[in-house]
């Protein structure tokens, strides 16, 4: 899974799409002004220069001679070049000018001549901002169980949907009626909670256009639309209620009360009602677009002691921790606080079937490794690397030889080695073509 697995990235492949119009695109202000603002810092000066500055079109080399970090600004892999925001001149190939929709749709946008499909409301309510996050991440958190168990536990519409969507984005695969993680839903599950998000709706949109069969340009524009909506508390002042967000109305549109009853049930939007055409953004979705810092933890806490006996402790009574350590490491016993695991062979070749990667594995546990064990590496190295010309080199090799460093998390390096062996192991197996005998 690569960092581009974003609304605007699967836009531009549907805008390159030759059975598909550019300008149709275009001709949505929301989607023109989310294109704008996912540009980079000199993308977007160059785009006000063009639109409020030059009355003519520009030669390419103008844009590095203003910029010179911008030698390879107008190629055919650059943002501007994929999203198909600058077109060539028909009688001069070496100059370029805006395209006229996506021109005319910013103007609109900056002149406020622009109506937002979703109609900006003071939605009051005694339900608190912490109370409507802490019910999104308990909704997301089922979406991640579902990711690790690779099972539903009832075959509810929204069940059906998440299900879809994932298997749209290849996170779980189905093998002769049973479904399982796949190697990109590991990798998922190992990012953060805003990349998440921002994956998750990229495959919905997908989903939307593979399967429903949604035109695209309004999937996109009603997803555009809703990341531009505000998302906090407007006020908390004499409202009978107590609090007053921002909130926005839908009209009797289909396509729109579809998505957002979607994304109502799945924990991205909160309404008083399932049948309400009133709703609220809630933070996690105000981040799937744009990086917007928010206050709320929504990484789950996880503190993992790896030993040197290819023992795992980890500190949790999550039945999430439980079933993700289960697809690489033996669950030996758990107590109310604690899973008591190990590495085997047997576990990580497993892991290896499933398509898990023995990095991905290795990025898992330096993640959450706990900061008892990352300070007491720490000690030991500064103890061993302060030997005097008396000291004992040996000690301090055997400290060097005990833990792997990478970032900022400590794993003991026997155990990265053996890893790496079975992996070794496996691919050696698999090249001469052996069979599972277990």
């Amino acid at each position: 899974m690569n960092n581009e697995l974003n609304l605007i990235h699967l836009l531009s492949d549907k805008i390159r799409d030759p059975n598909y119009s550019h300008k149709k695109f275009y001709d949505n202000p929301s989607i023109a002004f989310s294109v704008f603002r996912s540009l980079s810092s000199v993308s977007k000066q160059f785009v006000l220069m063009l639109l409020f500055v030059f009355e003519t079109p520009l030669p390419k080399k103008a844009f590095e001679h203003m910029n010179p970090t911008t030698k390879n600004f107008y190629n055919d892999k650059s943002e501007v070049a994929r999203l198909k925001i600058f077109t060539e001149e028909d009688k001069d190939r070496d100059k370029v000018k805006l395209d006229a929709s996506f021109a005319k749709k910013l103007i609109d946008i900056f002149s406020k001549r622009y109506e937002p499909p979703f109609k900006e409301i003071s939605l009051e309510t005694n339900v608190s901002l912490e109370s409507i996050m802490n019910d999104s991440l308990l909704k997301w958190r089922r979406i991640q169980q579902m990711i690790v168990k690779a099972q539903i536990s009832d075959t509810s519409y929204i069940n059906k949907v998440i299900i879809d969507v994932l298997t749209t984005g290849e996170l779980i695969r189905e093998n002769r009626g049973e479904l399982s993680i796949t190697s990109e839903g590991f990798q998922f599950i190992l990012n953060s909670t805003d990349y998440q998000i921002n994956a998750f709706i990229y495959y919905y949109a997908k989903y939307l256009i593979q399967k429903r069969k949604k035109e695209p340009q309004k999937i996109f524009g009603i997803l555009c639309a809703l990341n531009l909506c505000i998302s906090e508390v407007k006020t908390t002042s004499e409202s009978k209620s107590g609090l007053t967000y921002y909130g926005y109305k839908y009209e009797d549109d289909s396509d729109q009360k579809e998505i957002i009853n979607d994304l109502f049930l799945i924990g991205l939007i909160w309404k008083k009602t399932h049948e309400s055409n009133e709703f609220f953004i809630t933070p996690l979705l105000s981040n799937f677009l744009f990086e917007k810092p928010h206050t709320f933890n929504t990484e789950s806490n996880l503190n993992l002691i790896v030993e040197t006996n290819f023992k795992i402790y980890a500190y949790s009574n999550s039945p999430f921790h439980t079933d993700l350590l289960n697809h690489f490491a033996l669950i030996e016993y758990k107590l109310p606080n604690l899973i008591v695991a190990s590495l085997t062979q047997k576990t990580i070749k497993n892991a290896f079937q499933k398509g898990i990667r023995r990095e991905q594995i290795v990025k898992f546990l330096n993640k959450n490794v706990h900061n008892a064990q990352k300070a007491l590496a720490e000690k030991e190295k500064m103890r061993a690397h302060n030997v005097g010309p008396g000291g004992d080199i040996l000690e301090k090799i055997k400290v060097d030889s005990m833990y792997s460093v990478e970032g900022e998390s400590i794993i003991p390096e026997n155990v990265r080695q053996q890893l790496e062996m079975w992996e070794r192991e496996k691919d050696v197996y698999f090249e001469e073509g052996g069979e599972d005998s277990d």
